[in-house]
């Protein structure tokens, strides 16, 4: 017991219901063991201590975990479980009594996985080229699903049902408790058993069966670059076949398959049709079948797809799913934040489009690249606006606001998001709303301390008056002149508001992206009730004034925010210049466009990523179920962790230029 002193008075975890695990429970009878964890037995009890699942593990719940598990096993399971670990700060242990963390969480990989950053297509087709027979796993392998895990399809299906008038206690626990219980069965069996558990009726039955093959065909898409592998080895003549242990026969996948333009394979080995699993006999009925001397099966299990078939004297190749190669690459960190089917989706999303191909990582060392605006919008700015309008969402629920004013330019992407998912049930209407810290101050010099205030931008006087001089286009002497042009400038902001049906006297919200409410404050005086105010991050308070403002992050909070707001300002942004003036027709009066044609094409590309993302969010999970602030936070404390190739390159000499000092910085800092 001197092993375990340090757990003394600890909440303690155990992993595994195996004969170790049993044997820790009894040995630990005087410790304070809160659960138990597994990655295949989701409820029921060992030794009377109830089976958790990670849903069930919150911060707090916890201060330690000790694997019931071999020796040899234990890297494995701790690279399983270490980023959660890690997010609810609880302390990984060997049986033997190790600190796991201290002997694996600072290596940053194996030899292994450094030896599969040489992997690539090329070599895997030459491979090919030596076998006659070739078989393609195919979950994580020919497709992937858009969720970050398997058991995550459940929540959905879970979301999905209780919106049908069908509500299950711990449907992913029921459901996978039903599937292990089918050993091997197809799905008719595995609901047969959810029935006995559960007792829903034989129509609520295939009703959520149902559901849950509809939601599957939603989840899935191809790994594009195995499919291209697999259609090669067709072309040249190779008997190519499909072997998979899945509970949906042949009949439910070849038609989803045919869907992704999967076709001209010999035959689809599925584990439920046969009784039989890779790791039992599916792999020596298909080695009888095909007849050939020489076969190589192609998958990413290490255990089912790699050691299983060489038992039966097949060849064979490991590949990486998208979830391992995130494991194994720069962006390791996303997976602190995996808590939660909410963050699960989120991630899941990114990763199907970030690391579908098994060999992006070949010669980087684990820096995953970003070739394309799309990858750079899913990654960085998607999950950032998610974030943003679910959290908008929930504050114009506190409030009976009149209207909702997005302010140029970083709020034209996130009007339209606004418009497309929320504004026709919440009815406060939104409106893009032309501003700039330049055209607000220059509207607002009706008093000598506003004057003063506007000098802490210009401390130079003639810097001062060129600054207004733009803005109004002709020359002044003095401060006096400042204020009667000022007065104008005011008087021209109210008729384009006008134009747009604002209200002076309303009560709206002011959303913008990154600000230090300089803008904001400005328009305080001239609406005759002040603006609330909603950013995504607040910083430094203007002067000493205090503005009503709401912020998904502060200063502190959103440190990694700050960081890269140059870039999403650059990503959210209008496609016009900024707005200088407003002339007396209330009409805008734009500056001269000073990006470039590919900045503007980055622009349009990344915006339409945003709206695919927050699209199969939405059709996936639905935007009333919220992803945690830190994971966006966390993804953007990445931006300088990952290298800009092809299409992105450009960004290691972009500038961003504020409008109001002109001060130009480096995106990439």
């Amino acid at each position: 017991m001197e092993r375990w002193k340090e757990l003394r008075g600890k909440k303690i975890l155990i992993y595994g219901v195996g004969k170790i695990a049993a044997g820790l429970i009894e040995e630990l009878s005087d410790f304070k063991i809160v659960g138990i964890l597994d990655r295949v037995h989701f409820e029921g009890t060992l030794s009377k201590i109830p089976i958790l699942t990670w849903d069930d593990i919150h911060e707090g719940t916890a201060d330690a975990i000790i694997l019931g598990a071999l020796k040899k096993n234990y890297k494995t399971i701790y690279d399983r479980i270490q980023y959660r670990c890690t997010a609810l700060g609880i302390t990984v242990y060997g049986e033997n009594g190790r600190n796991l963390d201290q002997e694996y969480q600072l290596k940053y990989m194996d030899n292994v996985q450094m030896e599969y950053f040489e992997k690539n297509e090329d070599q895997l087709k030459s491979l090919i080229d030596e076998y006659e027979a070739i078989s393609f796993d195919l979950f994580d392998t020919l497709i992937m699903r858009k969720t970050l895990e398997p058991v995550d399809l459940f929540d959905l299906v879970q979301d999905r049902i209780k919106r049908k008038g069908v509500a299950i206690t711990d449907f992913k626990k029921k459901r996978r408790t039903a599937e292990i219980q089918s050993r091997d069965g197809d799905i008719n069996k595995i609901y047969d058993n959810l029935r006995m558990l559960t007792g829903i009726s034989e129509s609520d039955s295939a009703l959520i069966m149902q559901e849950e093959i509809e939601c599957e065909k939603e989840c899935l898409l191809p790994r594009r670059a195995m499919v291209e592998i697999m259609n090669d080895a067709i072309k040249k003549g190779k008997t190519v076949s499909i072997i998979s242990d899945m509970y949906l026969p042949a009949s439910v996948l070849e038609p989803i398959l045919k869907n992704m333009e999967i076709c001209g394979y010999r035959k689809l080995y599925v584990s439920c049709e046969y009784g039989s699993a890779k790791g039992s006999q599916l792999f020596q009925i298909y080695k009888q079948e095909v007849g050939c001397a020489r076969c190589l099966h192609i998958g990413d299990n290490p255990n089912s797809d790699v050691a299983a078939p060489r038992k039966f004297g097949i060849d064979s190749y490991e590949i990486k799913s998208a979830l391992e190669l995130l494991k194994m690459s720069s962006l390791r960190k996303l997976l602190v934040c995996s808590n939660g089917n909410n963050n699960q989706i989120a991630l899941g999303l990114i990763l199907a489009e970030l690391l579908n191909n098994p060999f992006a990582l070949y010669h980087t060392s684990g820096f995953v690249p970003i070739r394309s605006y799309t990858l750079l919008a899913k990654l960085f700015a998607g999950p950032t606006a998610l974030v943003y309008l679910q959290n908008l969402a929930r504050a114009i629920q506190k409030r009976p606001y009149e209207g909702i004013l997005f302010s140029a330019r970083d709020g034209y992407l996130f009007k339209k998001l606004y418009e497309m998912w929320y504004e026709p049930d919440c009815a406060v209407p939104a409106i893009y709303f032309l501003t700039s810290r330049k055209l607000c101050l220059a509207a607002t010099l009706d008093s000598d301390t506003a004057i003063s205030d506007l000098s802490r931008w210009f401390p130079d006087p003639e810097k001062l008056r060129a600054f207004f001089r733009e803005v109004v286009k002709e020359d002044f002497p003095g401060d006096l002149k400042l204020k009667e042009h000022s007065a104008v400038m005011k008087e021209h902001y109210k008729t384009y508001a006008k134009k747009l049906s604002i209200d002076w006297k309303k009560t709206y919200l002011f959303c913008d992206l990154n600000s230090s409410g300089t803008a904001h404050y400005a328009l305080n005086q001239i609406f005759s009730t002040d603006l609330d105010g909603f950013y995504l991050c607040r910083k430094e308070s203007y002067g000493k004034r205090e503005l009503k403002v709401v912020s998904v992050y502060d200063e502190k909070e959103g440190q990694d925010f700050s960081a890269v707001v140059d870039l999403l300002e650059t990503i959210f942004t209008s496609q016009a210049p900024s707005v200088s003036a407003i002339d007396g027709e209330g009409q805008p009066v734009y500056a001269q466009e000073k990006r470039t044609k590919q900045e503007l094409e980055m622009v349009e590309e990344a915006q339409n990523a945003i709206m695919e993302y927050i699209q199969q969010y939405a059709k996936l999970k639905g935007l009333e179920h919220m992803i945690g602030s830190k994971l966006p936070e966390v993804i953007l404390g990445l931006f300088n962790s990952v290298k800009y190739e092809g299409e992105t390159a450009f960004l290691s000499d972009l500038k961003h230029v504020d409008d109001l000092s002109q001060t130009r910085t480096s995106i990439l800092k």
